[in-house]
């Protein structure tokens, strides 16, 4: 074994090591911040859905998604709903597209790293699905961000 230092696709690219240039949300992108705040009505069953937020039209790159919550019971999916990308093309549902199986019995503040491109039509609408009942009066809030592409 030796000691190393590799540098990343990306910085490589600014370094002029390797060719190709990067894109706008690889390297210097303006960070677009959704908010959001969602708070249960009554209980909801197993497999419910709480929709947060809806980003807009285009491609943008998901960076990240930080959110404290209640106690929710059991565990959260972060997904996405049914969308069409720019070319018409229909995208199915994906609950579990940005992360699968959080843990949410006790209150907390999680944060994942998504870093996934999106191409919408008319963006995508971010939700979670619970895999236990959610309890009346349940929160989450947070933020999600993404750079346009």
């Amino acid at each position: 074994m030796a000691i190393t230092t590799q540098d990343s696709t990306q910085l490589a690219r600014e370094l002029g090591t390797v060719s190709g240039h990067n894109m706008p949300t690889d390297y210097s992108g303006g960070v677009h911040i959704f908010a959001f705040d969602f708070t249960q009505t009554g209980v909801g069953d197993i497999a419910s859905i709480g929709r947060l937020v809806k980003t807009p039209f285009g491609r943008m790159r998901i960076v990240d998604i930080e959110f404290d919550h209640s106690a929710l019971g059991g565990t959260i999916d972060i997904g996405h709903a049914a969308y069409s990308d720019t070319g018409g093309t229909a995208v199915a549902a994906s609950a579990t597209a940005f992360k699968a199986a959080s843990a949410t019995t006790m209150a907390g503040t999680k944060r994942v790293f998504v870093n996934q491109v999106v191409n919408s039509r008319d963006g995508i609408i971010v939700q979670f699905t619970s895999a236990a009942a959610i309890p009346d009066g349940a929160t989450v809030s947070g933020v999600i961000r993404a750079v346009p592409i």
